[in-house]
């Protein structure tokens, strides 16, 4: 017995001394070994440094360890303790009681595809040697590991990432009760860090059982600036910043390969968010998203979420930025934009969004920069606010219910080149400038050309759109103001005009064969008005639609600049009102106009006699209208309106140059027919060139063969010019006699001798003479008036004797 205590004794001082041996010499042995180790990567621990290893205790410690790499510091940990249980690790368990580290400072840099952490260089790619395997990882994860409390305090990461530097600072993170045994794990974590001044709190529980997992976790994020990140972004990102916020629980389980998130609740505050790219810069006063009882299921590689869903945006302003740099103006701008008590949810790759109503407020399109006009700063487009009701939204369709617009005001500014200056556009002379100080931008006039290879313009022989549109009604809640003024005709056109009334309703754009009901009525806030409706098939290829239009008091003299150049005359003054009844047939316009003009006054073209046109070579389409006046001083036109509507030339000038020309002309004709009763056989009236080109000539006299002397056939004729010469008293007509070489028994391939010539001069003068001595002797008619032209001969096989007469 007493053997045996002398042994325990003995071994008890053995251990005892070797422990202590242990503990007096860990420090020069953890220093030694730890050099050689660094060694290599040339780094050295200072002498202040401190290791301890206490198996009386179970505790290692490591006090003011400092490593340093060319004469610079590349770490420094104030204290590290260390517990855990040498006992349990004889019985295959390892266990710590804690792991505490306070106070670490760290560096480490990426340059040139090369990492270096505290010291350590390593290449920036991953490790080529195998990883480890997994019989090897199930015999070192088959012990129980077992560790209460891990705890890092004021852990300091100083990152430098080529010419950029980053500052992490672990205020503190904490790991309790963790527990990894075969394939069960389990911890609590607890997770509070400063990353470039913005601050980050995690906190949860994790489970991992025989590949089934769950965490619930709550994390916060405040002042978080993506700003010093902004250079790992793409280089059309030229700087971004931001104040954001974002406050997320969640709960989150893997079971039999499906990952199942519930009880999600999210809440992202993104303030004074300010971004700057190429051609654009994006600042937002304030965004807030809130996501409500999210629920996500992934299984077999497919995505199911569902989510509540709430959003507000304020102030968002989208600028254009030249490539100078300089901002030249705000091509939207929005005060508010938000929605609530929406539904977001995903189902593979199908999205889908539902909202009962989205509001958007202050809205601005266009809007030139350092530019104030009289009433407010002037943009393209403003809208006062926007209300979108019964909103549901796919990738591939999207249905809404009702759209109203509130206040809209839009400013058309032309310059005098025929820039729009109240647009803001990509690729615009930075340096143009215009009157009032406006900087222009070119007005576009991109043509459209029909698309007629498609047969059937119903949509049944159509492949159906990549995204359906489905609208139940828009309509504007008060009158839009439009205001026009274009500095590129003379004068100045400046007009405002009020829309009352705009609809659209039942658009759908998977039946193409329904017809949307539109509605438009305008009016200037006096007298000018306009009510137009009709319908129209949106989505079929070639453009199908009815149109019914009433237009009072609209004044000509307004838009004269406009039409001068087609009409060739300036409409000094007139109203017009007009009744237009149209069909569009694939894309090809059958209708008809009932026009009024009253009052109309055209340059250069006061009231005239019909006799005065009589060999004019074409009557002017001024002089056309006022012959139609009618005894109050109206005209009345029923205009055929027809043509292609994708025609480039169709339109205003379209219209007016070549529609209501002709219908002037031809209904002038008749008109100047009317009038030419009395003179029918010595005037003709036609239409040439296109049916657009009216003139009144004299009819030639014919003749017989060889007569000279007028026949009492000819009479008619002559008591008709008789007549018209005295109703046109200060009327001159050339007599012009024309001899054929048949006359003189000669056919047309033969050379006339001068005896033959003189033969045919002569039966030619003298029915010029006996024609002018008629009309002397039985009308009246001064002989002055009467001018006799030199005789001509004509060889032609078909060539008629005749007299011409001429103005």
């Amino acid at each position: 017995m007493g053997l045996i205590k002398k042994i325990v004794v003995v071994l008890a001082l053995v251990v005892f001394a070797l422990w202590s041996l242990v503990w007096v010499a860990s420090p020069a042995v953890a220093r030694y070994f730890i050099g050689e180790a660094l060694a290599p990567q040339n780094i050295s621990v200072v002498n202040k440094s401190s290791f301890r290893l206490n198996l009386f205790r179970s505790k290692i410690v490591v006090d003011n360890l400092v490593l340093i790499k060319d004469n610079e510091q590349v770490l420094q940990l104030e204290r590290l303790e260390l517990r855990y249980s040498l006992a349990r690790f004889f019985f295959r368990e390892i266990y710590i009681s804690s792991l505490k580290v306070d106070g670490v400072d760290i560096s480490a840099s990426r340059k040139d595809g090369l990492i270096s952490v505290a010291g350590f260089d390593a290449a920036d790619q991953q490790a080529s040697e195998k990883p480890p395997a997994d019989e090897e990882n199930k015999k070192v994860f088959s012990i129980p590991i077992n560790v209460q409390l891990v705890k890092f305090e004021n852990i300091k990461l100083g990152l430098i990432d080529g010419e950029h530097k980053h500052r992490v600072v672990i205020k503190n993170l904490t790991l309790k009760k963790t527990a990894f045994v075969h394939d069960k794990f389990n911890t609590i974590i607890d997770v509070a860090l400063d990353a470039n001044g913005a601050d980050l709190n995690l906190n949860g529980e994790f489970q991992y059982n025989a590949g089934n997992a769950s965490t619930r976790l709550n994390l916060g994020i405040a002042g978080f600036d993506p700003g010093p990140y902004a250079y790992l972004l793409p280089s059309t990102v030229a700087a971004v910043s931001a104040d954001v916020t974002l406050k997320m629980n969640t709960y989150a389980r893997l079971e039999a390969g499906t990952l199942a998130i519930s009880d999600t609740l999210l809440d992202l505050n993104i303030a004074a968010l300010d971004y700057q790219g190429t051609a654009e810069h994006i600042s937002v006063s304030s965004l807030d998203i809130n996501l409500d009882n999210s629920a996500a299921t992934i299984a077999g590689g497919k995505a199911t979420f569902v989510s509540g869903m709430s959003a507000a945006l304020e102030g968002l302003a989208i600028d254009y930025v030249n490539p100078k740099g300089e901002r030249e103006g705000s091509l939207l701008a929005m005060d508010r934009f938000s929605f609530d008590d929406a539904t977001f949810g995903l189902s593979g790759e199908h999205l889908q969004f539902s909202s009962d109503h989205l509001g958007l407020d202050g809205i601005a399109f266009s809007t030139r920069a350092g530019v104030e006009a009289s009433d407010e700063r002037p943009s393209l487009v403003r809208i006062s606010s926007m209300t979108i009701d019964n909103v549901v939204a796919s990738n591939d369709a999207v249905s809404i219910g009702e759209i109203t617009l509130g206040k809209v005001l839009s400013h058309v500014v032309v310059s005098s080149d025929g820039r729009l200056m109240t647009l803001v556009a990509e690729g615009q002379n930075a340096n143009a400038s215009g009157e009032q100080g406006y900087s222009d931008a070119r007005v576009s006039q991109n043509a459209s050309t029909s698309a007629h290879t498609v047969s059937d313009s119903t949509g049944s022989s159509e492949s159906e759109p990549a995204f359906n549109i489905a609208l139940g009604a828009f309509q504007l809640d008060q009158a839009a103001e439009i205001h026009i003024l274009d500095h590129s005709v003379t004068p100045k056109f400046e007009h405002r005009f009020f829309v009352e009334r705009l609809t659209l309703k039942n658009v759908d754009s998977k039946n193409k064969k329904q017809r949307a009901k539109f509605a438009l009525d305008i009016n200037d806030g006096a007298y000018f008005s306009m009510q137009s409706s009709g319908s129209i098939r949106p989505f079929t290829a070639l453009m199908n639609m009815e149109v019914n239009a009433k237009i009072k008091e609209f004044s000509l003299h307004e838009i004269s600049p406009y039409v001068e150049q087609s009409l060739a005359f300036q409409v000094k003054s007139g109203q017009l009102d007009m009744d237009f009844d149209g069909v569009v047939t694939d894309s090809i316009l059958d209708g008809k106009a009932q026009v009024t003009i009253r009052g109309s006054k055209f340059s250069a073209a006061d009231k005239q006699d019909e006799l005065n046109v009589i060999g004019q070579t074409a009557i002017p389409l001024n002089v056309a209208l006022n012959m139609l006046k009618d005894g109050d001083g109206n005209i009345h036109l029923t205009v055929p309106v027809d043509g292609d509507v994708n025609d480039p030339s169709f339109g205003l000038h379209y219209l007016l140059g070549l529609v209501v020309k002709k219908a002037v002309m031809s209904q002038t004709k008749k008109h100047l027919v009317n009038t030419f009763v009395p003179y029918g056989q010595v005037l003709s009236v036609a239409l040439s060139a296109g049916s657009f080109a009216l003139k009144v000539r004299f009819e030639d006299l014919d003749y017989e063969l060889r007569q000279t002397e007028l026949r009492e056939a000819q009479h008619i004729f002559a008591q008709q010019f008789i007549a018209l010469m005295n109703k046109k008293e200060d009327l001159q007509v050339r007599l012009c006699p024309v001899a054929t070489s048949a006359e003189i028994g000669l056919t047309a391939d033969l050379v006339l001798s001068s005896e033959q010539l003189n033969e045919l001069n002569a039966i030619a003068q003298q029915r010029s003479a006996n024609f002018k001595r008629y009309v002397v002797e039985h009308g009246g008619i001064e002989s002055s008036r009467l001018l006799i032209c030199a005789p001509e001969i004509e060889r032609k096989p078909d060539a008629a004797p005749r007299l011409k007469l001429a103005i």
